[in-house]
């Protein structure tokens, strides 16, 4: 399935690490909130695996979607403000903000700590996002959906890679407003991890490149910060195979090098559970590792003496969810038992403050409030700013059973309150204020949906049926052209002639799907019955479906017929194909049903490839003449027979030459092919004429001809054709004159 959801388990931890330190940037997507925020969303709600169960959202209102962009592979100029980001309303004040949160598909925006809530949005599944001050980008693979949610717009960007992405994720800049797209690709030439990590600053607009670079064989990335002046800045920490890391990386993204690396001292080595924050200033980080022998926090300085601090932490617990606040100043972090560790005083678990801008060699950590919760973790802090409320740290807390809810806190331990935001809330920032008199916004669902089903058959199969339901009032050929529009956005590459759907009844469609899918789309379910690039006809009778569909070939369509069935549990089966039948030929030729309903078939073809022996006189190639075939199939029982006037077992000579059309050259192939069989050719051709195929050694076994043209006889006073054979041998060329359907003459050809 596209973008391996059966890996995502593994990949879970990164996906963790990663927004853990996104939760705490300092935003300046200042156009919309004046002031920094420090949220984006957690993992806590991980996408569903199945492009299946993402939800189908109904249009709610018109929005001003901007058209599908492809980002390119040539870096720009590092844009201004304008380049990047569309122009937006004058900065909203601290307390017009209100918090936005996701509950299941839904976002949800209330007031600045809570009150009366209202559905914003319905998303679908992504493997990763971010949240900036009302804007929201979705990454899925190469596919990024940029939502502005105060504007009601939505823009398609796809990330051009020549790899498969397993996994993606994507940061706001802060400055420019840009986006950094991080791409986990599969790489048999890295030796040691077997994959490679890209990075590239986009556009939102229009998907630009605005820097990239590429870090090969590595397990993986946890991107600590991005900084987007001047073509982008990227603060990461590679990752081996343990988790476990000592530098953190500074990726110039206009160069695509790497600028500093700076190493993190402290004791021991960090594992699987790494906890780890960059501040706004990108000059501190904080990570949990090992102080005096047991589980601590460090305060490394990225400046000039480049020193670490560390905290150990109360015995028997272990820091997690550090998030920095947005002037720098304070970093909040949780203590969770160590489940390594002894016994611990649960009186030192909860919400703890570290005082970073503190010069003191003794690293100034104070508990702020108590929280026993073992999976409780922090979101962030609340945006900066003279409100009335003050900053706040917020987090959730995760208990027992549904023992689970969103609070806050002041960083001096006061006004502590639960929000009322659901069990199952994640937070994702703050945002201005939506009129609650306006209309939510319509995301569009299906660029994630038929995103998660690259390289998928069977799962496009069911999104394309979910997608032709929900459009079902549109015409069949505008239908087919927005379905290959989602498909081409998705990365899909497109057959020949498809995508097409052809509806046949209220709520039954047949549809032509990449790669080489022929499927009946009903309800929103998908049955494949057959592989091809074309839909050529289909009609349903009853119970009864007859399919008529193509295979482009080098030069041709070769047409192909199913009849399906209806069977008791309303699946449709193949009931019958012309497969066995030596009587049907169809090459180069056409299928079409006669008549009403699908009764009966007209099959048309030409002889090529029809080989009766091996001692054949006439050697057919691609580019020659051929003889045109057709035939009337009726139905019996519960196939098809073709309407004949011969015995069950006359021989495949006779079948051929009662479907084929009498045409000059067919009459010239018919006659020698019995004259070189011994059979009675009296009907078709004049005594002399066989006189002159014996004289000319036509009747030779081995001899082959081959049919290279046909021409209207002249100055004879009779209308006559002229057939012109070439010798497959000599070279030599000769005239075989047709008359009303009688081979009259055979002539060697002097001009």
């Amino acid at each position: 399935m596209a973008w391996h959801a059966a890996r995502r388990g593994a990949l879970r931890v990164a996906l963790w690490l990663t927004l853990a330190v996104a939760l705490c940037a300092c935003s300046a997507a200042a156009p919309y909130l004046g002031a920094g925020t420090p949220v984006a969303p957690t993992a806590s709600a991980e996408p569903a695996a199945t492009p299946v169960a993402s939800p189908i959202v109904e249009a709610v209102a018109p929005t001003s979607a901007a058209p599908t962009v492809v980002a390119g592979e040539t870096p720009t100029d590092a844009p201004n403000a304008g380049d990047a980001t569309p122009p937006v309303e004058p900065a909203a004040g601290v307390d017009d903000l209100g918090l936005v949160y996701m509950r299941g598909a839904s976002l949800l925006q209330t007031g600045y700590l809570g009150g009366e809530t209202r559905e914003i949005a319905t998303l679908p599944p992504y493997d990763a996002w971010a949240f900036d001050g009302g804007r929201l980008a979705l990454a899925l693979g190469p596919t990024i959906e940029v939502i502005d949610l105060v504007r009601g717009e939505q823009a398609s960007l796809r990330v051009e890679t020549d790899a498969e992405i397993e996994f993606a994720e994507v940061y706001w800049g802060p400055q420019e407003g840009t986006l950094l797209h991080v791409a986990w690709i599969a790489d048999a030439s890295a030796p040691t991890h077997g994959r490679r990590v890209e990075l590239r600053a986009l556009s939102p607009g229009d998907g630009r490149l605005l820097g990239q670079a590429v870090l090969p064989d590595v397990a993986g990335v946890t991107v600590l910060r991005y900084v987007d002046a001047l073509g982008g800045t990227v603060a990461l920490v590679p990752r081996g195979d343990e988790g476990a890391f000592g530098e953190v990386h500074v990726v110039d993204l206009g160069s695509g090098e790497t600028a500093a690396v700076h190493s993190l001292s402290g004791e021991g080595e960090l594992d699987e559970r790494l906890a780890f924050a960059m501040s706004p200033d990108l000059g501190q980080v904080v990570t949990d590792g090992t102080v005096d022998g047991a589980p601590g926090l460090w305060l490394h300085d990225l400046g000039g003496d480049a020193r670490s601090r560390g905290w150990r932490c109360p015995e028997g617990t272990r820091p997690v969810s550090p998030v920095w606040s947005p002037d720098g100043a304070a970093v909040a972090f949780m203590l969770q038992p160590d489940v390594e560790g002894g016994s611990q005083d649960a009186s030192v678990l909860g919400v703890w403050v570290l005082k970073a801008a503190s010069s003191a060699d003794t690293l100034n950590v104070d508990l702020v409030m108590a929280e026993a919760g073992a999976s409780s973790s922090l979101v962030g802090w609340t945006p900066e700013g003279d409100h009335p409320q003050g900053g706040h740290i917020v987090g959730y807390h995760r208990g027992e059973g549904d023992d689970a809810y969103v609070f806050a806190v002041r960083p001096d331990g006061g006004d502590r309150r639960i929000l009322n935001l659901g069990a199952d809330a994640v937070v994702l920032g703050w945002m201005p204020m939506v009129d609650p008199g306006s209309v939510r916004v319509a995301v569009d669902p299906w660029p994630a949906r038929f995103a998660q089903a690259q390289e998928d058959p069977d799962a496009l199969a069911t999104v394309a049926a979910a997608f032709v339901a929900a459009h079902a009032d549109e015409p069949d050929e505008a239908l087919g052209a927005a379905l290959g529009e989602r498909l081409a956005d998705a990365g899909w590459q497109l057959d020949l002639g498809g995508p097409q759907v052809r509806r046949l009844d209220d709520g039954l469609h047949v549809a032509q799907l990449p790669p080489l899918q022929i499927c009946l789309l009903e309800g929103g379910s998908a049955q494949c019955v057959a592989s091809g690039h074309l839909v050529m006809d289909a009609r349903r009778d009853g119970d009864d479906l007859g399919l008529i569909y193509g295979v482009i070939g080098a030069s041709s369509v070769q047409p192909m017929f199913v009849l399906l069935g209806r069977d008791a549990g309303g699946a449709w089966t193949p009931r019958w194909s012309p497969q066995g039948q030596r009587d049907w030929i169809a090459t180069d030729g056409e299928i079409r049903f006669e008549g009403e309903g699908v009764g009966a078939l007209r099959v048309t073809g030409t002889s090529f490839g029809i080989v009766l022996s091996e001692d054949e006189a006439v050697a057919e190639c691609h580019a020659c003449l051929h003889r045109n075939l057709s035939a009337i199939w009726r139905r019996d029982g519960e196939g098809y027979a073709r309407q004949s006037t011969l015995p069950a077992k006359a021989p495949l000579s006779s079948v051929i030459w009662e479907m084929t059309e009498p045409t000059p050259y067919a009459v010239v192939h018919e006659v020698l092919r019995r004259a070189r069989a011994d059979e009675d050719a009296g009907d078709l051709a004049t005594a002399g004429a066989l006189a002159s195929l014996d004289a000319l050694g036509f009747l030779a076994p081995g001899v082959r001809l081959i049919p290279e043209d046909v021409q209207a006889a002249s100055g004879t006073g009779q209308e006559r054709d002229v057939v012109v054979v070439l010798s497959g041998e000599g070279g030599a060329r000769y005239r075989a004159t047709v008359q009303d359907g009688t081979l009259v003459d055979v002539t060697i050809d002097n001009g």
